[in-house]
């Protein structure tokens, strides 16, 4: 039995249908232009300002200044998930040249996660360390929550269509090898599954001291004793083990632990951006 209809709706439906199909490829276009041109205006600017920093006298605050700025436009480049390799790269270039330490190791840890076979980053990243003040033994072990999060996603989808072929397999001949296929399969894809959860848990537990130098306490406030006779420095790497209050809970390469300003630690995310 066909359905009844309503010919007013009926018609005044299908023009807004028309109109809105042959608006859809206007809007888009529009959306790609105005990102790209913002995203080039950024990239430009950056750009420009870390090149008047290398112009201008060496360790003089306003050439200093410039590389700030500079930055700190990489940085939004980078947030914005444009090219954003290159873009925390710049970052801690410009932030290297800055004098920020800390900073310049922050932004190359995100460049890696993105560039991780690049040598050029991994250089610039050994010299940024090298030029920390404090060297602290590394006693930790495996960490598996550093693996960054993109990749354990593209595993895990990898691992969905592989466990899906071998089910259509085994379907197919049934024998005891494809059955094997598909446990081992399956066990793979729980522990990847279990490995991407864990990192996302994690994402975001390692930091770097972008201070100066401070001392770090017993507590999360200033009242507390001094945790170490020495202060730390900028460049510091550290995990984060927990926030109150406006101070973290880290612990240092070597194991101990001590409470520092949230404010003086920059995060280091294993996801994107």
């Amino acid at each position: 039995k066909p359905a009844s209809e309503v010919p007013d709706l009926n018609q005044l439906g299908r023009r807004l249908f028309d109109h809105f199909r042959k608006a859809i490829p206007m809007i888009a276009i529009a959306w790609l232009t105005l990102g790209s041109v913002s995203h080039a205006d950024d990239w430009s600017e950056a750009d420009g300002l870390f090149k008047q920093a290398l112009a201008a006298t060496p360790g003089e605050p306003p050439t200093e200044s410039l590389f700030t700025q500079s930055a700190l436009k990489f940085e939004a480049a980078a947030n914005d998930r444009k090219r954003p390799g290159a873009a925390w790269f710049n970052a801690g270039n410009a932030w290297f040249n800055a004098g920020e330490i800390g900073r310049s190791i922050a932004c190359y840890r995100q460049a890696r996660i993105y560039r991780p076979f690049d040598e050029t980053i991994s250089n610039s990243l050994n010299a940024a360390r090298a030029l920390s003040v404090d060297v602290v033994e590394d006693k930790r072990g495996l960490q598996l929550d550093v693996i960054p999060v993109r990749w354990l996603r593209s595993a895990l989808v990898v691992g969905v269509w592989a466990l899906v072929v071998f089910l259509l397999i085994h379907r197919r001949f049934k024998t005891n090898g494809t059955l094997t296929g598909v446990i081992a399969m399956l066990m793979l894809l729980i522990l990847v599954g279990s490995l991407t959860a864990f990192a996302s848990n994690h994402s975001g537990s390692e930091g770097v001291v972008v201070a100066g130098s401070l001392y770090a306490r017993k507590g999360p406030a200033y009242s507390y004793q001094q945790a170490f006779n020495e202060p730390v420095h900028d460049g510091l790497e550290v995990r984060i083990l927990e926030e109150r209050e406006g101070w973290l809970l880290v612990q240092l390469a070597d194991g101990r632990q001590c409470w520092v300003p949230a404010d003086q630690v920059r995060r280091v995310s294993n996801r994107k951006g």
